[in-house]
Parts: structure tokens; sequence; C-alpha cells
């Protein structure tokens, strides 16, 4: 297979539009859905339980089941839905097959999923976002002309796939940061969405937490990296780049949540943030780029 790949670059007359969809077909790892880029994941689980999750009703209405945090199966194993990737804790369960679990008591949500007589059991998560929008539409409708502020926070981002690239002289993993972000207009209170993806290396990674630590000092002292693994046999392994997009996740979660970290309009933003998100680009023609390329360089290893 390598080989008839390697046949279709080789030379001095390879495509760029050849080589960005050989890219785009390579196999990646990870969710293609998230709550937190597509609002609602849809996922199929075994009739019976458990499923991993610890859950907990609205605090204010006791309805609906939010995830509260999760729970190791017997032998240590991931529940289904963690093991997914694209749920988060703090997300909503908002159907259990046609049910609507936004109208209904906790206690009935929980009944119902711990239901094992149901010969097929869907689940549909959500956002916090989500949720809001939905309890929203199911209250009232808004007023008019009036800018609707559920979207969630400005700037959304995660470590969501990663792939191993096999077209460069040495293969290498690479890992792709989704990103969304909100624009409003003041003056017509237009608001309009970009999404894009951009993938690096870990070693990019790397460098930019180097970059990120020197700026903010304080504020990134109990955000810890990922480990190297320097020792790892083989770093090309499915399960070891599973794992590393996981850890790099984790850890972009916990730099996101940093206070205006993503205020990319003001002066105090990391211009080394801005470069590896591609975010000059992105804010200045108001579309995505970067969808199935190599974005990011290839630099260190």
């Amino acid at each position: 297979w390598r080989g008839r790949a390697g046949s279709l670059f080789d030379g001095p007359d390879r495509s760029a539009a050849a080589r960005a969809l050989a890219l785009r077909r390579m196999s990646t790892l990870g969710p293609t859905r998230s709550t937190a880029h597509d609002g609602t994941v849809t996922i199929e689980v075994p009739s019976a339980g458990p499923y991993g999750m610890e859950l907990q009703g609205d605090p204010k209405s006791g309805m609906c089941a939010m995830i509260r945090q999760w729970e190791r199966l017997p032998g240590g194993k991931f529940g289904p839905i963690q093991k997914h990737g694209g749920v988060r804790v703090g997300d909503w369960l908002i159907r259990i097959n046609d049910f609507d679990c936004t109208t209904q008591r906790f206690s009935q949500v929980h009944a119902l999923l711990a239901d094992s007589n149901q010969l097929r059991k869907v689940l549909v998560f959500g956002s916090r976002a989500k949720y809001k929008e939905i309890c929203d539409s199911n209250s009232g409708p808004k007023v008019k002309g009036a800018l609707d502020s559920s979207g969630g926070p400005q700037f959304v981002s995660s470590v969501r796939m990663a792939r191993v690239n096999q077209y460069e002289q040495s293969p290498f993993a690479e890992y792709e940061v989704v990103c969304r972000l909100r624009l409003v207009t003041n003056k017509v209170q237009k608001e309009s969405t970009i999404k894009w993806c951009v993938w690096h290396r870990f070693s990019e990674f790397e460098e930019l937490d180097k970059a990120l630590r020197k700026q903010l000092g304080w504020q990134m002292g109990n955000i810890s990296f990922p480990p190297k693994n320097s020792l790892t046999f083989n770093k090309l392994s499915l399960d070891f780049i599973e794992t590393r997009r996981a850890h790099l996740d984790n850890y972009w979660q916990q730099v996101m949540s940093l206070d205006r970290i993503a205020e990319f309009h003001k002066h105090h933003s990391s211009e080394h943030l801005k470069v590896f998100l591609d975010i000059p680009n992105q804010m200045a023609n108001g579309s995505p780029r970067g969808g199935g390329g190599g974005g990011g360089g290839s630099r260190g290893g």
C-alpha cells in the first residue's frame, strides 16, 4: 500500500491537489463528531448498562440529566460514552430513542436509561449551549430581533482526531485541532460562525507550550504537558497515537479554559497561539481554510 502511495508522489511533478486528496483519505483516529463542535452526538449503546457515567438532574429545575463525572466499568475499562470521545463531563443526555429527556424529571430519565428491556437504545447528548437552546425554545418564543446568546463560548477548540502521515520521507503522527469561532458585528447585531481545522505534530504542541509558559507564567503553573514517552518502542501504533491524542486534548482544554486566552482581537493575545491556530487567516477571510491538508508544519519529531 505504501509503495503504491509512494509512486503517486514521486518525482518533481507531484500535484499539491493530489497530495491533499491523499492526506484526506488517510485513516484517522478519534471521534468524527463532538458536542463541543457539532452541538449533539448520537451513540448507540447496549440495552443493559453500566454505561460508565454518573448523572445528575438540572440543579434549578430537576429536569433532564447531566453527566457529572465518568465512572470506570468493572475491570477498569471506559464506558461506551467516554470511549466515544465526543462527549464530555457537563454535557446533557437530551434524548433516549424517541424520549425527550429535556421535558422530563431526572428520575424518569434515569429509570428509562436503566431499562434493559429495550431492543435498541440510542442516546443523544448535547452541549451546555444546546441544552440551554432547547430549554429556551420550550419556554416560549424569543423577543423579535434579539440576538440569541445561548451559542456558548465565543471560541471552542479540541484535539479531535489523529492520523499517520506516510507521504513524507519518514512517517509521523499528526493531530487535528478543530476550531469554532463566533463573530458578532455590533453595528447590525449579526452573528456568524467560522469552523476550520489545523493539523500539528506533537513537537509543535510542545513548542507552543514552551512559548505559552514564557508569556503566561503562573497561569500555566497547574497545567501539565503530556509526557514524551521516549522509551516507547512504536510511536506509530494506533493505541499509542490515540492515547497521546486524548492526553493532548486534556491538556488543550486546560489551556482553552484560561482567562482571556481566546480574545484573539486583543493586544494581550498570544501571537504564537494565533499562528498555531491560523487565526489571522481565519479572521481575515471569514471562512474556513485548512479543511483537509496538512495544516501546521512538520518540524520536530
